[in-house]
């Protein structure tokens, strides 16, 4: 058995090796260490505030750690993580779609146009992506901020490495037509 000593000196790839051959509550651990900061991004950049983040990477670290048993390709393990991210967003989202919104009556007596998002909410990149659907945000989003290649979005997406591949680049242009629209 590694000690926790150990484990927190290993790499992502080695660690979550350990945990899918141990199991073990110390190993799952080390590894999140490493899913945390990735799954909190995740939420937040696709709308979720700090809390809701939380409480969603909790429920995906959770059911990481009750199913990893039954996954039957050890090596697909961060797409299979980030599939369960996206499903409880898709439920965070068919929810929210269920709730009436409330406003605190404060609020409504602010000066019009007083309520806005925080300076800064907004990077650069998630504002060139406006202009594409909500499908091909995702797609953008899993490839440059959470950072995975062609074969893990696939896998995430459950569609070919080639579509996801071709979907980036279209969207890619898509952009840059959109961007050079600004300029004109």
């Amino acid at each position: 058995m590694v000690m926790t000593a150990d484990l927190m000196a290993l790499s992502e790839e080695e660690v979550t090796r350990a945990f899918l051959k141990s199991g073990s509550e110390e190993s799952f651990s080390a590894l999140a260490r490493f899913l945390i900061p990735k799954l909190l991004r995740y939420f937040e950049i696709r709308g979720c505030n700090c809390e809701r983040a939380e409480e969603l990477t909790q429920d995906v670290l959770l059911a990481s750690y009750r199913h990893a048993v039954g996954l039957r390709n050890p090596e697909a393990f961060g797409a299979w993580v980030y599939r369960i991210a996206r499903n409880a967003l898709l439920q965070e989202i068919r929810k929210r779609g269920r709730e009436v919104a409330t406003v605190a009556l404060d609020e409504l007596r602010r000066e019009p146009g007083a309520l806005k998002t925080r300076p800064g909410s907004e990077t650069p990149f998630v504002e060139w992506i406006a202009c594409l659907k909500c499908e091909e945000k995702e797609l953008m989003l899993l490839r440059f901020v959470d950072g995975m290649n062609y074969d893990e979005i696939a896998a995430v997406l459950e569609i070919p490495a080639g579509t996801a591949k071709w979907k980036v680049f279209s969207c890619k242009a898509k952009i840059l037509r959109h961007l050079r629209k600004g300029i004109e």
